[in-house]
């Protein structure tokens, strides 16, 4: 039998030498989630300084114009876009990241009618029907939520952010 001071030391080694985008039950790994707002400690508004000094390594994808896309390098799947310096949307196609709803990639279109509402409801631009985005937006702040889904009907890509969420190729 372990003594319960070896099963805490064995605890906080195997915790230690998981990669850093490994999920971990701790409080810490809680906060990465999404939400009209953000990700995690990622907030619309926030400076690319700010960013750099939350996640750690980024990878630029480009720019165009005012706008420039950023990969997360320690959360793959996740694409932050700023717009004039201002972070402005953060895209997920990575399946472990949740909204603070529940809602993630391969989530129903049921589950998202039943966790948002009101949604306005739109076609999609490159896959046909039943295939259609459904945003939620919180009107005080013009923040919101956009899911996009498959002819399946399920959750395929989430953006947050503000009005950037939109926006069907990155930055155009």
């Amino acid at each position: 039998m372990i003594s319960p001071i070896k099963l805490i030391a064995l605890s906080s080694v195997a915790l230690a030498l998981l990669p850093p985008h490994a999920p971990r039950a701790s409080a810490a790994s809680d906060a990465w989630v999404l939400s009209e707002k953000g990700y995690g400690p990622l907030h619309t508004g926030m400076s690319k300084s700010d960013l750099k000094g939350r996640v750690g390594a980024t990878a630029e994808e480009g720019q165009v114009g005012g706008c420039e896309q950023i990969d997360l390098v320690d959360h793959p799947g996740v694409v932050v876009m700023f717009e004039q310096g201002k972070l402005a949307r953060v895209t997920v196609h990575d399946r472990d990241v949740k909204t603070d709803r529940g809602i993630g990639l391969g989530s129903e279109e049921a589950a998202v009618r039943a966790a948002y509402a009101p949604l306005q409801v739109e076609p999609h631009a490159y896959s046909d029907a039943p295939a259609a985005y459904f945003t939620y937006w919180r009107v005080s702040t013009r923040q919101g939520i956009r899911f996009e889904t498959d002819e399946a009907r399920k959750v395929s890509v989430i953006h947050v952010g503000d009005d950037a969420i939109r926006l069907v190729e990155g930055c155009s």
